[in-house]
């Protein structure tokens, strides 16, 4: 199996193991290297003289789920910094089925085998919805033996309950106001109980990762990713009562600009996109981002970048 129980995180990979996993959507193959990442290479723990190391951390977009080795946004990055001449290493470290929490404690765990100059952190929506306050160093979501179980025992689901799910899907409007009486809401309502408690929590995450980072003489740029749903809406112009699917971002550009961190939201990169091509950059059924919208991403990443190096 490929993952391994952790104390702190609730998880890690096993070095060293492939496995691939089948969906309606996609088949794909990942491979773990012998520092227990999804990276091709095998990394250096020594300071590189010569070179920018960059070390990117994030949960399952990240990582790629659903989206083979070369077309993952952070290999597509290095891709694109080495034919703009830029001398970097990338070190990819997304890990599955985290959020905030768990990315925060990994980067403490890593950096200092790694020592980057510079930290790109996610921060996916769903990140938002999960997170918790670091306590005493442990994991404190109670559902953490489940993230391990969505590695090693990959949920099947019914062909007609597919089937439903294919409907639901194909049609935008339906699929957003769906998802949002689902449990999306929660997280898009101006001024609600949850959604502010969730943003507390996160900027605590934030300026923790912000003191440990720049501690240690690196920079932080903090990425947050939309879930298709908010990319839908924006793109569609659509209007649900009550949601705002830019709010997240504005709350934590907010917060991230007051403590001196690099921001940059994909958010109207891929709703601007998916409005004039109308080419989809999700899988409708797993949800994850799909090879295009990972290109759309390292092309916002790779501008960023750029910029600092």
């Amino acid at each position: 199996p490929p993952g391994i129980k952790d104390e702190q995180l609730g998880f890690t990979l096993r070095p060293n193991v492939r496995w691939i996993v089948k969906k309606p959507d996609f088949t794909v193959e990942y491979h773990i290297n012998n520092d227990g990442l999804r990276d091709r290479i095998d990394h250096s723990h020594t300071k590189l003289q010569d070179k920018k190391r960059i070390l990117i951390m994030g949960s399952s977009t990240t990582f790629g789920g659903g989206v083979d080795y070369d077309d993952i946004w952070p290999v597509i990055l290095e891709r694109q910094l080495i034919e703009k001449n830029e001398n970097v290493d990338i070190v990819k470290a997304g890990m599955y089925a985290s959020n905030t929490t768990q990315s925060v404690q990994f980067l403490e765990r890593i950096f200092p085998k790694y020592k980057p100059d510079i930290v790109v952190m996610t921060v996916p929506v769903s990140s938002i919805m999960t997170n918790t306050e670091i306590v005493d160093e442990e994991f404190v979501l109670n559902k953490k033996d489940s993230m391990i179980k969505v590695l090693d025992h990959p949920k099947k689901e019914l062909s007609s309950v597919l089937f439903l799910k294919r409907l639901i899907r194909m049609n935008d409007y339906i699929f957003a106001h769906y998802n949002m009486k689902k449990g999306w809401k929660k997280i898009f309502i101006n001024n609600g109980t949850y959604r502010e408690n969730q943003i507390k929590v996160t900027e605590k995450l934030l300026k923790r990762a912000k003191a440990y980072v720049n501690k240690n003489g690196a920079s932080l740029v903090i990425l947050t990713l939309p879930e298709n749903t908010q990319v839908l809406i924006k793109a569609r112009s659509m209007v649900i009562d009550g949601v705002d699917v830019e709010i997240n971002d504005e709350d934590l550009f907010g917060i991230v600009s007051q403590n001196g961190i690099v921001f940059l939201s994909v958010l109207s990169p891929l709703a601007e996109n998916y409005a004039k091509n109308k080419n989809r950059l999700f899988y409708r059924l797993d949800g994850h981002l799909n090879k295009r919208g990972h290109g759309i991403i390292a092309d916002q990443v790779s501008a960023k970048l750029l910029s600092m190096l």
